[in-house]
């Protein structure tokens, strides 16, 4: 297989569905088959984002070259059966589970040997659900994790078309094994979700009318994600359970250690695990997005006026210089604010810089 041409999308909902529709305008050659319920078929019918409706996975697998089964975590299993059961014999096959070493253990059982399956995690999503949050840009710069066998993804023909298709959603890819990708999700995905619950409800707010007021900046930084729906992590914690005790149990090592030394009051010891914290969160690169290749970062001060970001861009765009990411990171009404810009190298930040001065932005690295 020298290209995947066809392509059948288990589940259309945000992840599903945003692929359908960046692929078909990246990739409009790909025949894309949706597989889900009759409401939301119609839906992307409707929406030019799929050729073909299946209702089942038996009549939507069975001639694609790719199968992405973008399904919640707990309709994986049921998923995987039936593909291996009903997909073309040389199909690959992917997942977007954000766990893997069990959903990899799961494939092993249930797709052939003549199949490849490749596990996968897009690093993006939304706050929001199903095929009307659909975004064709919701890729764009991500990371994409892939999990493939132990010999190098792009080293079979299978492998390196299913690197071109998830590079055509504008996505960078990320290749791990699968246990390591669990370890790393546990500690800064999966934990964070339980200490961030942890900390709201130990924050008593709901009797505590001084508390509520006082909650405000790094109190709801550090909090936003207790939000999220106990539904989505359901399946996620029980399925990486193992690495999520794990670096529980290093967590609360850590806090009964912060504990003793105020205890002890041996604040030079605390001074030295701050200090220890704050090393290895430099380490984490402020222009980097998703911990792969560095993106040249510019910061640019505007003015509080409609229309200012649509000149920005279109002033880049004329000159041919391509942003890959930007991001708001300070606004006052009336005053103006700040967006961090990033491109794909130190030159065309330069360019960019000098471009938006011409015009009287204030630019200036981080």
């Amino acid at each position: 297989m020298n290209q995947i041409r066809s392509v059948a999308i288990i589940g259309l909902g945000v992840i599903g569905g945003s692929m359908a529709v960046t692929w078909k305008r990246t990739r409009p050659d790909l025949n894309i088959t949706g597989i889900d319920d009759r409401v939301t078929l119609d839906a992307a019918l409707g929406a030019g984002a799929i050729d073909r409706a299946a209702l089942t996975i038996q009549e939507g697998v069975e001639s694609s070259d790719l199968v992405v089964i973008a399904t919640p975590l707990s309709a994986i299993p049921d998923a995987l059966r039936s593909v291996g059961k009903y997909a073309r014999e040389d199909a690959v096959v992917t997942d977007t589970a954000s766990v893997k070493n069990a959903i990899s253990d799961l494939a092993a059982d249930y797709i052939p040997p003549s199949m490849k399956f490749v596990g996968g995690h897009p690093m993006t999503g939304s706050e929001k659900s199903g095929f009307s949050a659909a975004d064709d840009f919701l890729f764009e710069n991500s990371v994409y994790v892939l999990c493939p066998e132990p010999d190098s993804i792009e080293q079979t023909k299978e492998g390196s078309a299913l690197v071109d298709c998830i590079r055509s959603l504008g996505a960078r890819i990320l290749v791990m094994d699968p246990v390591e990708h669990d370890r790393a999700a546990a500690a800064i995905s999966h934990v964070p979700q339980l200490l961030s619950v942890a900390l709201v409800n130990s924050a008593e707010l709901p009797t505590d009318d001084k508390a509520r007021l006082l909650a405000a900046g790094g109190f709801r930084d550090m909090t936003r994600i207790a939000s999220s729906s106990f539904d989505m992590w359901r399946g996620i914690i029980a399925a990486n359970h193992g690495q999520v005790l794990d670096k529980l149990g290093a967590i609360t090592a850590r806090i009964q250690q912060m504990r003793n030394r105020i205890i002890e009051e041996d604040y030079d010891d605390l001074a030295r695990l701050f200090a220890e914290a704050e090393a290895s969160r430099a380490m984490i690169s402020t222009d980097t997005k998703g911990f792969l290749a560095p993106l040249a970062d510019l910061l640019v001060r505007v003015h509080d006026r409609p229309g200012e970001l649509k000149t920005i861009t279109a002033l880049l765009s004329d000159a041919d210089i391509n942003i890959k990411d930007l991001e708001l990171l300070k606004l006052r009404e009336g005053t103006g604010g700040t967006f961090r810009i990033s491109f794909a190298s130190d030159k065309e930040a330069a360019s960019a810089a000098r471009l938006l001065q011409e015009q009287g932005y204030q630019t200036r690295k981080p």
